[in-house]
């Protein structure tokens, strides 16, 4: 039976992950980590950073054609990217 000061191990490492301010580094490992796997491996290859701050995933390419092409899709990006993450982790995307 738990007590007052019990709670679930999610919570306690969520609250680990915050007070470290940790959180915006794991999901930026997450997102590389499923990158190629949401993108395609064309894609993957022409990436050459990826990091989130402030809830604003940046993308750096060494493609100016596919960054433009990409500039079309950010919405549909941005959805992609939370719906593998199983949270609402990023709002904008900045490509450069």
């Amino acid at each position: 039976m738990k007590t007052r000061m019990e709670k679930p191990l999610k919570n306690t490492i969520k609250d680990i992950l915050k007070s470290y301010q940790l959180e915006e580094k794991l999901m930026a490992v997450r997102v590389k980590s499923c990158w190629g796997k949401l993108m395609g491996p064309s894609i993957m290859g022409h990436t050459t950073d990826i990091y989130i701050k402030n809830r604003k995933l940046f993308l750096k390419f060494d493609s100016a054609s596919l960054r433009k092409e990409l500039s079309y899709s950010r919405e549909k990006v941005v959805k992609m990217v939370n719906e593998e993450l199983g949270d609402n982790i990023v709002d904008e995307i900045i490509l450069s």
